[in-house]
């Protein structure tokens, strides 16, 4: 980005600390611009070392010179200050500005993706989604958040498959990804495209969500159904499974691999092999599958996930992790 050379005033800081309390984030409201800055490497540091209001007050005053470096020491301060920063960013006066305040959440929400680590970021993200409802800060945190607080991404932790169709059972599942995976629900027109993640022909009445990875990258998918006991039986591998097992084309291939897992009262969890083979002279595809079901809801949910992304061990770690 090319910055026009001009000569700024930055506040004399005197004992303030990145992490200031509520009472002396408000105090320095209106703290005075004194300091004649003749370089960006100057302003640059001046900036970094003054309080979240005297950045506010000079992106205010900027003609668009120093722009990006507000927004930047904005966003690494939120990382590393959360509630201190929305304190200032809800309380001080010149956010009362609500073009100005469009203008810094904004600027917030596109540097964010590109400051501090993996980590931190994710840590971040997961405390503003846990505040999104909150009376005081909730907005902000939704503004920020984009369309991530819209729930077109879903959390870490819950899954909620809600029935398209009367007469069937909506269910929420609990499920642990690594770190800075997410889960994002799939739309009806992408069942098809996905291959060989399909888990198209599960049961169309209920939504499948993808698995991107840290680098938004589309690693696997998370499927569910109801299924029907035969004869009082609620718990054999044959009967839980009949909708995924015996397809020609795509299946989970319970009869070569079933390794059970975990095992309940209500069920079990295992691994066990995905097969895509798109024709009987093509090479068939082989992906790691989770399976698991819970016999009082008469449900189960199935897992895909691209065995050229994906370890074993990581596939362990999700499926011991899920929770009806």
């Amino acid at each position: 980005m090319k910055r026009s050379f001009i000569a700024i005033s930055v506040a004399t800081i005197i004992g303030l600390s990145a992490c200031a309390t509520k009472v002396s984030s408000s105090t320095s409201m209106n703290s005075p611009i004194s300091t004649s800055v003749t370089s960006e490497q100057e302003f640059l540091s001046n900036l970094e070392n003054a309080s979240t209001s005297q950045i506010l007050q000079k992106l205010k005053e900027s003609d668009g010179g120093y722009t990006e470096d507000c927004f930047s020491v904005l966003t690494n301060r939120l990382i590393k200050f959360p509630q201190d920063t929305l304190y200032v960013l809800k309380y001080d006066k010149l956010m009362n500005d609500k073009d100005f305040q469009q203008l810094v959440l904004s600027g917030i929400k596109t540097e964010l993706p590109y400051r501090g680590s993996d980590e931190e970021r994710n840590t971040l993200y997961q405390y503003l989604e846990s505040i999104t409802t909150d009376k005081e800060y909730g907005q902000i945190a939704s503004d920020i958040l984009g369309e991530q607080a819209e729930n077109k991404e879903k959390p870490n932790r819950q899954i909620e498959f809600q029935t398209e169709e009367l007469g069937q059972a909506s269910s929420v599942i609990s499920i642990e990804l690594p770190q800075g995976w997410k889960i994002q629900k799939r739309e009806q027109t992408q069942r098809a495209e996905n291959k060989p993640l399909a888990l198209a022909s599960l049961n169309p009445s209920y939504p499948v969500y993808d698995i991107y990875d840290k680098n938004h990258v589309l690693v696997g998918a998370v499927g569910y159904s109801t299924y029907e006991p035969y004869e009082g039986d609620r718990d054999s591998v044959q009967i839980v499974y009949s909708a995924l097992r015996l397809g020609s084309v795509y299946r989970f291939d319970t009869d070569n691999k079933y390794d059970v897992i975990q095992t309940t009262e209500r069920g079990t969890t295992a691994l066990t092999t995905v097969i895509f083979q798109d024709g009987a002279n093509s090479e068939p595809v082989n992906n790691l599958g989770v399976l698991a079901y819970d016999n009082e809801k008469e449900c189960f949910v199935a897992i895909e996930l691209e065995a050229s992304s994906v370890s074993e061990s990581q596939a362990l770690e999700i499926a011991k992790s899920i929770r009806f």
